[in-house]
């Protein structure tokens, strides 16, 4: 068990925070620099039955930086996803956003800047900031084609 003092100093150490949809059967573009997600989430051990919408797992320094200590929270879009069009798709987006965004949230006040990769739909994965005043979203590839930038 971690304790307290270490864990505040763990917190003081973070700065920056990643949060990346995943979809776990499909390669994704890397938006993130010095971040691949698709190789971070194969470190994690798998189940017999395949992550739900919504599992997240927090790597700690990643990307590495020299400015202070990065986080990246990935989460899984479900099994389902590339079989998904539409509003369906757009909700799996949200709600794998919405878990990642909860548990960078509950690191505390350590994270000072959080960066969603809104690369797979940047309206669904902008929705989440509309009732989280925690986040401020910038889209990673599509703020000029769009003019979306997910600032709160």
């Amino acid at each position: 068990m971690i304790s307290q003092s270490l864990f505040r100093s763990a917190q003081r150490l973070m700065s920056s925070a990643y949060i990346v949809p995943l979809d776990v059967r499909a390669p994704s573009p890397r938006t993130v620099p010095n971040l691949d997600p698709q190789k971070l989430w194969s470190t994690i051990p798998v189940g017999e039955k395949p992550h739900k919408v919504g599992t997240t797992r927090i790597f700690y320094d990643t990307p590495p930086s020299s400015e202070g200590s990065n986080i990246t929270a990935i989460s899984a879009l479900g099994e389902a996803f590339s079989t998904k069009v539409g509003d369906p798709r757009r909700e799996l987006i949200r709600k794998a956003v919405g878990s990642a965004v909860k548990d960078v949230k509950s690191l505390g006040d350590g994270v000072k800047d959080v960066t969603i990769d809104t690369s797979l739909d940047p309206h669904a994965s902008g929705k989440i900031d509309q009732s989280c005043s925690y986040i401020l979203a910038v889209c990673l590839s599509c703020a000029s084609c769009c003019g979306f930038s997910g600032a709160v």
